[in-house]
């Protein structure tokens, strides 16, 4: 009897031993199962990503910028820079105004016309330490009566400046420096003409604000 209930018994423990192990390992999964589940939930815990620094911000291409301080004549002046390289950029100057002489009581019309080169020294071409070099065009045009007058000049100097744009693209320029000018002027009534022509020196301020992109 024995020998026929055995096999049984050790069918009936196997069944129950494999039954045991599915089981330990039903929930020794469990708890992977439950992290499993769990770790999307804790994603929107997580760390969030850093802001971009300035310096993961592009260098512009271009700044351009006006002089606020000549609108007072008026006067507008606009520099145009464009960035050849990250430590080098080339400008052109271009204005154009009419002003009023309070003494003749004469509109005067001036224009002018000019170029920048400008090394950072210090920085890149968005912000900072630059020395420069400035040669601009002016002419001017008058008329009262039967009498009209011209002038032009030239004016050649160097400068040391600085230059700082925001992220978002607003930008600041300031430079100092020294020039020299050689000026020119006729005027004429149809009958005579009056000539002159002088030289001058003296400082080099640059005051721009604007954009750059």
């Amino acid at each position: 009897m024995s020998l026929i209930h055995t096999p049984k018994t050790r069918r009936g423990s196997n069944l129950a031993l494999t039954l045991l192990l599915t089981f330990a390992a039903t929930c020794a999964l469990q708890p992977a199962a439950s992290l499993a589940v769990a770790a999307p939930q804790s994603a929107p815990n997580a760390m969030p990503d850093a802001m971009p620094d300035e310096n993961s911000v592009p260098i512009p291409m271009a700044s351009v910028t006006f002089s606020p301080i000549l609108l007072v004549f008026p006067l507008m002046e606009i520099t145009a820079e464009y960035r050849v390289s990250p430590m080098i950029g080339v400008a052109l100057i271009g204005g154009f105004g009419k002003v009023k002489d309070t003494v003749s009581d004469t509109g005067v019309t001036i224009w002018e016309l000019g170029a920048q080169a400008n090394a950072y020294v210090l920085g890149d071409f968005r912000h900072g330490l630059h020395f420069g070099a400035e040669v601009i065009y002016i002419g001017a045009s008058a008329s009262s009566g039967k009498v009209e007058a011209t002038a032009s000049g030239l004016a050649a100097g160097g400068y040391v400046g600085y230059k700082w744009a925001a992220s978002i693209g607003f930008t600041f320029v300031f430079q100092l420096g020294y020039q020299v000018a050689g000026i020119g002027a006729t005027a004429t009534d149809g009958t005579d003409t009056e000539s002159r022509k002088e030289s001058q020196k003296g400082p080099l301020a640059n005051l721009n604000v604007g954009w750059s992109f």
